[in-house]
This record gives structure tokens, sequence and C-alpha cells, in this order.
């Protein structure tokens, strides 16, 4: 995180799970097909897999995942939005849970609208950045949905509320990416005018299966999820209504 360029090839963080995930997969896939050897072989690479990601891709001394590996398969140890993708797929280990959730909902990586892709502290932190410090809400809404599923559901809700917010300030419809300035502005800039159509990742993953529960447009508190959702009201109806009402 001293801002040095991290060499070629490099072995993302996210992708990691995403393979530990396709492992899984595989294996349900094998299982409704009868075949136990298939199904037992991607299980057993999925667990060599989370074992191998937990023992090089955490950083001890600073509490959280690398973001890569570079070609010396060193850690890149930069903050960023990356490990969130680790929570949804279910690779990170629950001794460290814990610690990605304050990473993720704290205020180097979330802006109250969402979560910059890289540590607003870093030396390559730019907010009008791509990969260095706007926000996705595609990449907030998978953090969203891998706090809920280790059971950080107010964590979730906020991040959840805080979208919901951003999508508010442009007429229901979520920007591919804004920038990553901080709730106190008054609405966040938009880079790219191209829409997240529907949002059937952002709210059909983050919310129907968390908790909070959407009904023709409309967004409803569900108490399991907790304070982050208490200010969500009919008010927000319009945002939904766009994003998309048949999620169920």
């Amino acid at each position: 995180a001293d801002g040095r360029v991290a060499g070629p090839p490099i072995a993302l963080c996210e992708v990691q799970g995403y393979v530990y995930g396709a492992h899984l997969a595989r294996a349900d896939i094998a299982d409704l097909l009868g075949d136990d050897a298939t199904a037992e072989r991607h299980r057993l690479l999925a667990a060599d897999l989370k074992e191998r990601f937990n023992r090089d891709f955490w950083i001890p001394e600073r509490g959280w995942y690398a973001m890569g590996l570079d070609a010396a398969k060193q850690p890149v140890d930069a903050l960023a939005s990356n490990m969130g993708h680790a929570l949804w797929t279910g690779i990170v280990a629950d001794e460290h849970a814990g610690d990605v959730a304050r990473w993720l909902t704290s205020p180097r990586l979330s802006t109250g609208w969402g979560i910059r892709t890289l540590d607003g502290e870093n030396p390559w932190y730019n907010p009008l950045s791509y990969h260095c410090g706007s926000v996705w809400p595609h990449d907030t809404a998978l953090a969203a949905a891998g706090l809920a599923r280790y059971g950080f559901r107010e964590e979730s809700g906020v991040l959840v509320r805080g979208l919901l917010d951003a999508a508010a300030t442009h007429g229901g419809r979520l920007p591919e990416l804004f920038g990553g300035r901080e709730l106190h502005h008054d609405h966040p800039a938009v880079l790219i005018r191209r829409t997240v159509d529907g949002l059937r990742l952002e709210s059909g993953v983050a919310l129907p299966q968390h908790g909070i529960d959407l009904d023709h447009g409309t967004a409803h508190r569900c108490e399991e999820v907790g304070n982050g959702l208490d200010r969500l009201d009919h008010s927000k109806s319009l945002a939904l209504a766009q994003l998309s009402a048949d999620l169920r």
C-alpha cells in the first residue's frame, strides 16, 4: 500500500472466490446427476482452494485480504473492495469475516453511498478513477450480500440503504459507477451514465435472499436485517420501481 506498482501476472482476490464458488456449483450439479465421484472431487478442490486462499491472501498485520498476489506470489496489500466479492462467494474464513466487515464499512472504504474500489488513504486513490476510488453499485451490492451471508445484517443494511439513497439522486436508476466522495456532498458524481438496468444483481441478491423484501417497487423494513434499514420508506418507491419489481 506504499504506492508501488505490482508486477503481473496478478492473481486477484475475487477470482479465487469465483473459482471456489464454481467448484461448489459443479459439485451440486454432479449431485443432481448422481455422479458422486465428481461431486466429491470438486468439493475437495474447493476446500483446498479455500485453505490456500486464507493462508496466502490474508495479511494478519493489516487485518484484511490482499487484493491479489503479484508475479512473485507476494501480496498486493492495498485495502480495496475486492474482498467483498470473497465474502459473497463464501471463501472467507469465519475467523476473518468480522475484520472484513469492519473494513468494508469503515470510512476508508465506505462513502455512505457505497464502497470505494480503493482505500481513500491509498497513495493511488482518486475518487474519479475507475479502479482507484470510484464506487461501483454492483461491487457494493455483492459486498452487502456477502455481509449478510456471514451474519452481518446491520452492516449489510447500511450498504443497501446507501445504494438506495444514491439511486434516488438519479431518478431511481443507478449508474455503472460514480465518484468516491463522502456522503456530505449533495449527490454522487456520475462518471458513466450507462445504468445498471433492472439492478437484478443489486436487488435480487442483496435484498430478498437476506431479509429485505421488494413488493411492486416498494421497500418494507424487515426487523431481522438491522438498523441499516430504519430509514427505508415509501419515498424510495420510485427509485426501486425502476430497478426491478418482479424479483421473487
